[in-house]
């Protein structure tokens, strides 16, 4: 999202960034602010025995080998904490480990001729393993997809298990929309065809409460992915109409923030009570590409530059965090949220 970068300043996140969990707690957690490094962080890359102390020690690893261990621990902990602190990258930071290799050794031997031994790391055996995950994630998406054409195809989603259908997403079918650039990217050709017929049965003029931040980023930035990949006018046309219907949002407060929740008929909103009743800054800061590509594609500004004012608003006001901006913001006074 538009605004994780910004927490960066937070130290448990940094303490992340640069491969370290921090009392196993979500970055996300207001508590993290408060947390001491130099206590908290654990180095993933330790062997187990390191961290919890060998089977001698027992079950509190209080034996002298864990309390060796974990005094080293502690001492890289705070050199990387003193780091995390002044804003400079950890140079010395512990070895990650060796992805697994997913069967390399076994492909390129099925693939060598007479039994001789292949280079592992010629670019040939690199690329033929290459097309092989290629292939593999492409048949993967087949098989979803054929379940899904199969058992629900126009519905939103299929239920795996059951093969029901279901429809709280509008009932445009949002799977479909969320597929098409992929079928493109894939060269699922006849797939993305019919996928398209669908489409161009699509009515967005519905009594229908939307997610304002679903729809913009899966049915609208599905015709617009789709589009940048293969330009169709339907595909042009259907953004628009959607699009418009989305701008509404913006209208409907008095500083232009989109509020979670859209009528697609009548353009009313509001904003879930579950958060206050406030705008989401994920979701109103995150919205602005596909508002500017259909602006580049429709050739109507309109679109960009009321997405981009919610930018401008951000710009205007102060952050109570040093940097960061909260999670919620007042659609109706311009204010932070108490809950952010």
């Amino acid at each position: 999202f538009v605004f994780a970068g910004c927490a960066i300043t937070n130290p448990s996140v940094m303490a992340l960034k640069n491969g370290y969990s921090v009392n196993n707690q979500a970055p996300h957690s207001s508590s993290n602010n408060k947390i001491r490094l130099s206590d908290k962080i654990k180095v993933e890359s330790q062997p187990a025995g390191a961290m919890f102390g060998s089977k001698a020690s027992g079950r509190g690893g209080t034996g002298a080998g864990s309390s060796s261990a974990m005094e080293n621990e502690r001492s890289f902990a705070k050199d990387q904490a003193s780091k995390v602190h002044s804003g400079r990258a950890a140079s010395s930071r512990p070895a990650k480990r060796a992805p697994p290799e997913y069967g390399y050794h076994t492909f390129v031997a099925s693939r060598s001729s007479g039994g001789t031994n292949t280079d592992t790391n010629s670019k040939s055996s690199d690329s033929q393993l290459n097309l092989a995950r290629r292939e593999a994630v492409r048949q993967a998406f087949k098989h979803a997809w054929t379940g899904y054409e199969t058992h629900a195809f126009g519905h939103d989603e299929v239920r795996p298990t059951t093969n029901e259908t279901n429809d709280s997403w509008g009932g445009f079918g949002i799977t479909l929309f969320d597929s098409l650039d992929t079928m493109l990217l894939m060269g699922l050709d006849d797939e993305y065809e019919r996928a398209l017929g669908h489409v161009r049965t699509i009515n967005f003029n519905k009594d229908y409460d939307a997610s304002f931040f679903e729809t913009a980023i899966r049915y609208l930035g599905g015709l617009l992915g789709a589009h940048a990949l293969r330009p169709d006018p339907i595909l042009v046309e259907k953004a628009r109409d959607l699009g418009e219907r989305l701008l509404l949002g913006f209208h409907s407060t008095h500083f232009g923030l989109p509020q979670s929740v859209i009528n697609l008929e009548t353009g009313a909103s509001h904003n879930h009570n579950w958060n206050g009743g406030y705008s989401i800054l994920a979701e109103v800061g995150s919205i602005q590409l596909e508002f500017a590509y259909l602006s580049y594609i429709t050739k109507d500004n309109r679109f960009y530059n009321t997405a981009r004012k919610v930018f401008s608003l951000y710009e205007s006001l102060e952050s109570p965090f040093g940097g960061m901006f909260p999670v919620y913001i007042d659609a109706d006074n311009g204010g932070w949220g108490r809950r952010g």
